[in-house]
């Protein structure tokens, strides 16, 4: 490290209602929704139980009692302990009062059922102690609890903000994707498991005996809930194939390897070197598993580039972006330096534009610099820069310190400018032999930034250059800074830099003569249709199946070409000689887990508000307004409106209406913040959505919208009418 781094409305609304007739209708809902009553034998049904219906009945178990019934209570009924474990954490996450069939009985605290459980999809990651019996055996108890604290598993893994659920003496269960979620967490818990492993050799005991570790991991959705138990023994409940499949790969892994289950290899895509191996034949799983054994993380100069994958569909609808960065480009490869800021949501096409533009000028003599930044080293100083040194030179992360440093002067021919570079770089980049004593004769910092200028600029002395710095938002303050002198030498080089980020950086670059901004917009309703097209092989989809990706899509380029091949893969389509056909009714499309941890990732960000935007999603995508909302939640309308701005501000939910109504800006992220919700959370929200409606409408909804109502079907079950039609076609109950 180098020492100087730190671095429009649903028509319940009525103008001339008055707060008082609000507050009597509230407490209206508040008691029809304490005469609700759920069916026992329907809810066992529900969570795959059905098979003790007969012993709740004889045991005569119902609505008011559930809630009351503990472990100890189950156990003496006899249920095994994987049924116990089940039934409690579905217990959990019933809401308290909506079922007690007891008008009298109290109401249920705002937020109460925030802390139910949740639908989520995580990365589960399961380490392991290889032989540790036989080491418990050969050392002192004293002696093996200092080995086992020496395990630097929750260190790595808090690096990647995962989530240590549980240590079980030597054994770690690693969540990723709660109780935060990222869109990266398949990746950030492989390089967790790579960080443990690469740990491990430093670890050892004073009998001289190496600790060895094996890791498996798995991803997909499960259920996770609150604590399964009480007391003491009380543990954080997830319930999935996930975690079993994680420990099952574990047991199969070699010796301070990594195993990965399909799911997971599905979102990794190329970013790590993978060997296949022999389908697993593992406990408790009926069919053999495929697995992947990760070697090392790819160093690839662009995250584009190990994501994209033979299938991603052409380049459509960006001819305007495309030719204003042609021109730009031209007019420096003339010798007027320019600097292109190019910024878009994710999944927009940045990555895509630019890639598009290297393929133009691929005949032109010319020079690329690809600076990729890392949203795990955001505080490593100049990552990007060295690691581009380290491609250039062709640095070999195994190399002694000799070998590296030969390649580098490569680099130099200017022998004195040579040594100089190995002084300022040396600590950096792994090229001396010794630490203290070398790293304290580096020079400041003000020479190593002159130093990596010229290494920028060296290639323009022959030839028109293209520095790309993608994902900026991601930038360390240093290589910012090398970037600031940078632009200022800009103007009179061959050189156009070319810096890729998101809406939320904002670049410090905003006064250059020689500056131009592109803000990427979503694609229109046409473009999409011609990457569908062009991902279906010019085979033509049905209209309903092509209307609704390209209505889920928003005209965001990737969710359309994520949706289409979740579609194309899913077997609900035959593919004929020249069109697919549908074989059946088609289903509301799902979000692609490819897609699903990047939507939850924005939805944990605002936990504290989040629960608005599930009600919201109960409602459905757009035209709820903060009048429905408030008596669903029982939330008084500063408190609510102040929610709502939140999810605004963060680009979760747009305002109509002059502030009351709402919706959300992508579809996508309203079947997130829907597809959370256990069905037992719908049943509640859709349950008071439909009274709240009743209540407040006068009758407008039910003579022109009834479907609006969602009534419940008899016995307390699903509804019937669930948000697809709330929002009119654009979810899925």
């Amino acid at each position: 490290m180098l020492c100087f781094a730190r671095d429009d409305d649903v028509g319940i609304a009525r103008s001339g209602a008055t707060r008082q007739s609000r507050c009597q209708g509230r407490a209206e809902v508040r008691t029809k929704f304490r005469e609700a009553a759920i069916d026992i034998a329907s809810w066992l049904q529900e969570i795959g139980l059905a098979e003790h219906i007969e012993i709740f009945r004889a045991e005569k178990i119902d609505a008011a009692v559930l809630p009351t019934v503990s472990d100890a209570d189950l156990r003496e009924l006899g249920l095994p302990l994987g049924d116990r474990k089940k039934l409690r954490a579905a217990i959990d996450a019933l809401p308290t009062t909506p079922f007690t069939g007891t008008p009298s009985a109290p109401e249920p605290p705002h937020g109460a059922l925030r802390s139910a459980a949740e639908q989520r999809h995580l990365t589960v990651m399961f380490c392991d102690i290889v032989d540790s019996t036989r080491l418990a055996a050969t050392l002192e108890l004293e002696t093996l609890r200092r080995v086992v604290d020496a395990y630097q598993v929750a260190t790595c893994v808090a690096r990647y903000d995962g989530f240590v659920a549980k240590f079980m003496g030597d054994g770690v269960l690693v969540y990723f994707g709660y109780p935060q979620a990222h869109e990266d967490d398949a990746e950030r818990a492989v390089r967790a498991g790579l960080d443990i492993v690469a740990a491990m050799p430093s670890v050892r005991t004073i009998n001289g005996l190496e600790l060895t570790c094996r890791i498996g991991i798995a991803s997909g959705v499960v259920v996770v809930g609150d604590s399964i138990s009480v007391g003491g023994a009380a543990e954080l409940s997830v319930l999935g194939e996930s975690p079993n499949l994680a420990a099952r790969l574990q047991v199969a892994a070699p010796r301070n390897g990594v195993i990965i289950a399909p799911s997971t290899r599905a979102l990794v895509g190329n970013l790590f070197n993978l060997k296949s191996i022999e389908p697993l034949a593992l406990k408790g799983i009926s069919d053999e598993v495929l697995a992947w054994q990760v070697i090392a993380a790819h160093d690839d100069t662009s995250r584009f580039h190990a994501t994209r994958d033979a299938t991603s569909a052409a380049f459509v609808g960006r001819d305007a972006e495309l030719a204003l960065l042609l021109d730009r480009w031209a007019i420096a490869a003339a010798g007027e330096g320019q600097l292109f800021l190019l910024s878009g949501e994710p999944g927009l096409g940045k990555s895509r534009l630019c890639e598009t533009m290297f393929s133009h000028i691929a005949a032109e003599p010319h020079a690329e610099i690809r600076l990729q930044c890392s949203p795990y080293h955001a505080n490593s100083a100049l990552y990007p820069v060295l690691r581009h040194l380290e491609r250039t030179a062709g640095l070999v992360h195994e190399d002694p310190p000799s070998h590296r440093r030969e390649r580098f002067v490569r680099l130099l021919p200017d022998d004195d400018k040579a040594k100089r570079a190995v002084t300022l770089l040396g600590p950096s980049l792994g090229l001396l032999d010794a630490g203290p004593a070398d790293i304290a004769q580096a020079g400041s910092k003000a020479e190593t930034l002159d130093l990596l200028q010229d290494f920028l600029f060296a290639p323009a002395a022959d030839q028109a250059l293209c520095i790309l710095v993608e994902d900026a938002h991601w930038i360390d303050p240093t290589t910012q800074e090398l970037l600031n002198l940078v632009i200022d030498r800009l103007s009179d080089r061959r050189v156009l830099l070319l810096i890729t980020h998101r809406p939320e950086f904002t670049p410090p670059w905003i006064t250059p003569a020689h500056l131009t901004r592109l803000t990427m917009n979503r694609l229109s309703a046409r473009s999409c249709a011609g990457l569908i097209s062009d991902l279906a092989r010019g085979k033509a989809l049905p209209d309903e199946v092509l209307r609704q990706i390209i209505a889920k899509a928003d005209g965001v380029p990737l969710f359309v070409e994520e949706l289409t091949k979740a579609v194309l893969e899913s077997g609900l389509l035959r593919e004929d000689a020249d069109a697919w056909r549908l074989d059946g009714p088609l289903p509301p499309l799902a979000i692609p887990s490819s897609l699903y941890d990047s939507f939850m990732a924005r939805l944990d960000r605002m936990a504290s508000v989040k629960e608005v935007a599930q009600v919201g999603a109960a409602i459905g995508r757009e035209k709820f307004s903060s009048r429905l909302l408030a008596p669903v939640l029982d939330m008084n309308t500063a408190t609510l409106d102040a929610a709502l701005s939140q999810l605004v501000d963060a680009g979760l939910l747009v305002s109509r209406g002059g502030g009351e109504i709402y919706a959300f800006k992508h579809a996508l992220t309203r079947d997130a913040a829907y597809a959370s919700l256990l069905k037992s959370r719908r049943q509640v929200y859709h349950q008071r959505i439909a009274t709240v409606l009743k209540e407040f409408d006068d009758g407008f909804a039910r003579a022109t919208e009834p479907e609006l109502l969602a009534l419940p079907l008899p016995g307390g079950r699903e509804f019937k009418r669930g948000p697809r039609q709330l929002d009119r076609g654009g979810g899925s109950s």
